[in-house]
């Protein structure tokens, strides 16, 4: 506490800085006195007038010192030097106009530059991804020579769903790009496919409507979509009538089911793809041709249980793929299962080369 009330009263002393000076000249003044009257008493004890001056100061100090220290003691000094050199610089700069412009100007553009880069490393390298555990969250397939994980054939992909022990959930991801056609105006967006639990493995819901149901994500029965909120308020005026409202999209017919949160943001797809102003479920069956084994041209997402680590999950995908390559040894040459922390997973997409990626989609 006592350090406590020294501040505080330097900091009063600080503050009452008129009536310090006026405290400060009457101490010059009696520090004086004193030492006029003991050189005095020196003097008259025999001493020269100049030996007994210099006893005098040697007894009490410099008058000056004196004074400065107890200044010291009843304010705050580096505070005072502080505002002393601030004073100073403004003195200096507005004597020279011209420099200060100069000097502010390459100080404006320099904070701005540094502003501007932060705000870039912060939102791509720093800040997490804006979902549920996002720590959790994990790109898997194949492990590429520089350590990504490849894309993922439907096929293989139902295989880990359905057998692996260590995920909450998994779900898939392909690019798509619709042409709407609403009041007239044709608009080609972009869009991607997901699995029917996509928003719902990354924490996220639908801010009006609902989110996809399992029924959807079938052959014939994917021809529902969900809106951003931006695609909602631009070419549906943000009518929350549009729920249950069908539009035309490449000579079909989709049903709009929910449109999401304004402060959703699509970064899987705007990494791999572009931001998504339209999602539809991927609608895909392993009986179809293009979820051949080996046809890899989905993206694959797992969301890891809790308590359970990275290798734990990367050892239970590789025992479901060496039994899917001794069942199918065509189909998985060498290799290993990875996955991949998402955060750390969107350098951009990976070309499919295989043939049933040019084959046409259902639209």
């Amino acid at each position: 506490m006592s350090r406590f009330r020294e501040f505080v009263s330097r900091l009063t002393g600080f503050a009452r800085r008129r009536g310090r000076d006026r405290e400060l000249n009457g101490l010059h003044d009696e520090l004086q006195f004193h030492l006029d009257m003991t050189e005095q008493q020196l003097r008259g004890e025999g001493m020269s007038p100049g030996a007994a001056r210099r006893e005098a100061r040697n007894r009490l100090g410099g008058v000056t010192q004196v004074a400065e220290a107890y200044a010291e003691q009843r304010t705050l000094p580096r505070l005072e030097s502080l505002l002393q050199d601030a004073r100073y610089g403004i003195r200096m700069l507005l004597r020279a106009p011209g420099f200060t412009i100069a000097a502010l100007t390459t100080l404006a553009l320099g904070i701005g530059a540094n502003t501007a880069i932060f705000s870039m490393v912060n939102t791509v390298l720093l800040r997490p991804l804006p979902y549920r555990a996002p720590e959790r969250l994990v790109m898997l397939g194949d492990r590429e020579p520089d350590g990504r994980a490849s894309n993922i054939d439907f096929t293989t992909f139902s295989d880990y769903r359905d057998r692996a022990q260590t995920f909450e959930g998994m779900a898939l991801m392909r690019s798509w790009q619709p042409t709407l056609v609403a009041g007239g105006e044709a608009e080609r967006l972009p869009a991607v496919r997901v699995s029917w639990n996509f928003f719902s493995m990354l924490g996220v819901s639908p801010a009006l409507g609902r989110d996809f149901r399992r029924e959807e994500d079938r052959p014939g029965q994917w021809r529902v979509v969900i809106l951003s909120d931006a695609l909602w308020r631009r070419r549906f005026g943000g009518d929350p009538a549009v729920i249950g409202r069908t539009i035309r999209m490449n000579d079909v017919n989709f049903e709009v089911v929910g449109v999401m949160p304004a402060g959703f943001e699509p970064l899987i797809s705007g990494h791999f793809y572009a931001p998504a102003q339209i999602w539809a479920p991927v609608g895909y069956d392993v009986a179809e041709r293009s979820a051949c084994r080996g046809c890899q041209h989905l993206k694959g997402f797992g969301r890891i249980r809790t308590g359970v680590s990275r290798e734990q999950a990367i050892a239970d995908l590789n025992a479901i793929r060496g039994q899917l390559k001794r069942d199918y040894p065509a189909a998985y040459p060498p290799g290993e299962v990875t996955t991949v922390v998402l955060g750390d997973a969107i350098p951009g997409p990976s070309e499919c080369r295989c043939s049933c990626c040019s084959a046409p989609s259902a639209s």
